[in-house]
């Protein structure tokens, strides 16, 4: 889906893509609408000064958007190169994607999860913890993070107040539902962990200030891994060249079924 003033826009103006799971928000100096000779359709030419072949626009980009009908244009040295925009350099390189199935076995999917970000989980663990007078045990699912954050994953095996006598003893708990959609349990996940996470984080597509440039937001999450790796969740799937965008900024990508 493609909004637009329509027309000549004023400078300052944009544009915005949306599409399951990711919206692209256009901003240039100029945009002008134009009718494609072939067939009619509407092109809409963004054109943006740069300071150097530094700040154009990565080419994966500027073909999605030409995908869209928006066509990138970006002067330098005083010159409007009119030939196929964005930065050289996009090659053939495809990068692996950790994909994930609906979490119909949950407990299968939170495994996977910790695995792909680098943290530990030890499913069946005893714990102890004091209940109605007297010291029980149980048996829960660790997650850890290991670096000092750790989480305990109930499925629905703990009730009435034993969660509230695991969280007074320090234990940090997330309860699993029935049905939960992937992206539901990682939202649960990196809460009960208390990880530093950006929700539907943005990542800019020039190496330049946000004035006329390309904003890109997911939908999902970014947070760091075990290892301090930038990861971005996304909760549904995304289009190839995106994927190749975030990877080359040393992404790791981690795409939700549902």
């Amino acid at each position: 889906v493609l909004a637009s003033g329509g027309g000549a826009a004023e400078a300052g103006e944009g544009l915005t893509v949306s599409v399951p799971g990711m919206e692209i928000q256009v901003t240039a100096k100029w945009i002008e609408t134009v009718a494609d000779a072939s067939d009619g359709s509407e092109r809409h030419i963004c054109i943006t000064p740069i300071q150097s072949e530094a700040e154009r626009t990565p080419a994966a980009i500027v073909r999605y958007l030409d995908q869209h009908n928006i066509v990138l244009k970006e002067i330098t040295g005083g010159k409007l190169d009119l030939s196929e925009g964005g930065a050289k350099g996009e090659g053939q390189q495809r990068f692996p994607v950790e994909e994930f199935l609906a979490a119909g076995d949950q407990q299968a999917f939170i495994s996977q999860f910790a695995q792909s970000m680098g943290f530990t989980y030890s499913p069946n663990v005893t714990i102890s913890f004091p209940y109605a007078g007297i010291q029980v045990k149980a048996m829960s699912n660790l997650l850890s993070t290991g670096k000092g954050s750790e989480l305990l994953i109930d499925y629905g095996d703990l009730y009435g107040d034993a969660i509230t006598s695991i969280k007074k003893t320090g234990l940090r708990i997330v309860q699993i539902e029935v049905g939960d959609p992937a992206a539901d349990i990682v939202s649960k996940v990196l809460k009960g962990l208390k990880l530093q996470a950006r929700t539907n984080p943005h990542f800019f597509a020039a190496n330049r200030t946000a004035a006329y440039n390309t904003t890109i937001t997911i939908k999902g999450f970014e947070c760091a891994s075990g290892d301090n790796q930038k990861v971005v969740i996304a909760t549904t799937g995304l289009p190839a060249r995106i994927v190749s965008f975030l990877k080359t900024k040393g992404l790791k990508v981690i795409i939700l079924g549902g």
